[in-house]
């Protein structure tokens, strides 16, 4: 009986001194392997084409919409195009504008055309998948549109497109994605924010959520 608490007790202490030697040394090499934690998140494409349309997905009004106007301005894209997300209580109760009726202004205070902006004329949005069905419905009315770009954050840009493909599959429209600056982290940092560990740990769930919801959908 002795013999078998003390294989316990040393198995136990062993096991301790392990962990807080791996504890010690991931703390001291953060810096070397964190910052792929968020870089595998990132999808950013060179726009070579001139887009039929940039959508402007909701979630970053301080940086997307001057992001959109960057690259209209940049001949990269012809029309900018955007849904509006669910609205706060705020918005409801007419206390404040929605999301994109600002990006909306903030885009032309750039100095980008109203007429080369739309807004589709839908129910509001929640997630990345009603977006993706919402556009797709709006962009089957219009069979001219073959290339569209996305606009998103960078750590939400992979989930994005990998959404889009399988929703837009079959659709003959080819997809890409490009990102805007994020405000208070990057990829080489975000774990020394909390608002950068809260968004990379609920973007890995949210990718788990997205996968188990359509990965039986294949993508081109």
């Amino acid at each position: 009986m002795q013999n078998t608490r003390f294989r316990c007790l040393k198995f136990t202490l062993t096991a301790i001194v392990t962990l807080v030697i791996l504890g010690v040394g991931a703390s001291y090499t953060r810096n070397l392997w964190l910052p792929g934690v968020a870089e595998v998140l990132v999808r950013d494409d060179q726009l070579h084409e001139t887009q039929d349309y940039l959508i402007l997905l909701m979630g970053d009004m301080r940086q997307r919409p001057k992001a959109a106007a960057g690259y209209y301005e940049s001949g990269r894209v012809k029309r900018i195009l955007m849904a509006r997300a669910e609205d706060s209580d705020a918005v409801k109760f007419g206390l404040m504008r929605s999301e994109a009726e600002l990006s909306r202004e903030l885009i032309i205070k750039y100095g980008v055309p109203s007429s080369v902006i739309e807004t589709v004329n839908a129910p509001p949005n929640t997630s990345t998948y009603d977006e993706a069905r919402c556009y797709l419905k709006f962009l089957r009315e219009h069979p001219e549109v073959k290339k569209v770009a996305l606009l998103t954050s960078w750590y939400h840009s992979s989930r994005a497109l990998w959404t889009f493909q399988r929703i837009f599959e079959g659709s003959g429209i080819t997809l890409s994605v490009v990102t805007a600056p994020t405000s208070g982290f990057t990829a080489g940092n975000w774990w020394t924010s909390e608002v950068g560990m809260i968004t990379i740990f609920s973007e890995y769930i949210k990718w788990f959520h997205n996968y188990r919801r359509l990965a039986h959908l294949s993508a081109k």
